[in-house]
Order: structure tokens, then sequence, then C-alpha cells
């Protein structure tokens, strides 16, 4: 197997890098480029959206990951509010997807520090959690929410709305 020829992107160098793969996994093939006798030296591909799952149980934080990877976009996990507060010092995602009952810091904490920032304050946020959506929940100043257990279309429905809506209002400022 070759090396992947879309080295120009991060994306693809991280994929490398952690999977330890000569291939990023891309749908670019040395064996496709061969057959038609070209060999780009890069490959233009769209930057996803990068999305922090933040969630405390491993099992499920792995499967929004997977699900929202294999879809195309760009997800990273940490197990706490604590840990997401740091991440976020470095890091700005696209998008948050956040559980509400975590033992550290519960999901209103994460929420209230978030938008009390200014650096994190425009930062969409989701929530993913067991808790009915009861008055507490809608007073937080979320942009979607979704019950455990969730059906992973309604996952990407639901990150795809989001990040629609939140593309169109940083359009429109």
């Amino acid at each position: 197997m070759q090396t992947c020829f879309c080295r120009i992107f991060i994306d693809c160098l991280y994929r490398v890098a952690i999977s330890g793969n000569e291939n990023c996994g891309c749908d670019v093939e040395y064996g496709k480029l061969a057959e038609t006798g070209t060999k780009p030296l890069f490959v233009i591909r769209k930057a996803m959206p990068r999305i922090l799952v933040i969630e405390d149980e491993a099992n499920i934080a792995r499967a929004v990951r997977d699900k929202l990877t294999k879809d195309g976009y760009t997800a990273e996990s940490v197990q706490s509010g604590s840990k997401a507060l740091d991440y976020l010092k470095s890091q700005i995602p696209d998008l948050i997807i956040l559980d509400v009952l975590m033992p550290d810091m519960d999901g209103f904490e994460v929420v209230r520090r978030l938008k009390q920032d200014p650096n994190t304050a425009k930062i969409p946020v989701m929530l993913l959690t067991v808790l009915p959506q009861d008055e507490q929940i809608q007073k937080m100043d979320v942009d979607a929410y979704l019950t455990k257990p969730y059906r992973g279309a309604d996952l990407i429905r639901t990150v795809r709305e989001v990040l629609t809506k939140f593309k169109g209002d940083k359009n429109g400022e």
C-alpha cells in the first residue's frame, strides 16, 4: 500500500499518525490513481466541522464519536466538564455535544461557564441526555436536545440542523 496523497490536510495527517496506517482512510487510493495514470500532488477536500463530545460514559462517547466520524465529521471526546473546559482553552470546535449527568461537573454548570466565556459563548451546544425535557432543561441556553437512547439517524439529523442554523447565523452577523 502506498502513502496517502492527501498530505496537504492536517485531518489526514492526524488520522495517519494516530492509526499507524499508511493511508488516512479517505477515498483517494493509490490503486485508483495508478489506473488513470495520474498522481496528484494533493487532493482538496472540504474541511468537515469539528465536534467535541462531552460524555462521562466511555462506551457512549465512543458510539457518538464513531457515528459522527462515519458521517464525515471530525469528532473528539472528553469524559468530564472540567476536561472539556481545559480542552476549550486551546481548541474551539464547531459544535459541542454534551451530557447533562456527569460526576465532577454537570452539564448545567458546563453550559453556564461556556456562555460566560466570550471565547466559547457562541459555540452551539446540543444536549444528549437521559433526562426528560423539563423546565430546567428548557431554560438552558442550548441549541438542540436529544434524549438517550437515540437513533444514529436522529443524532446526525440534529447535528446537521444545528450546524446549518449556526452557519446561517454566523454569515448573517
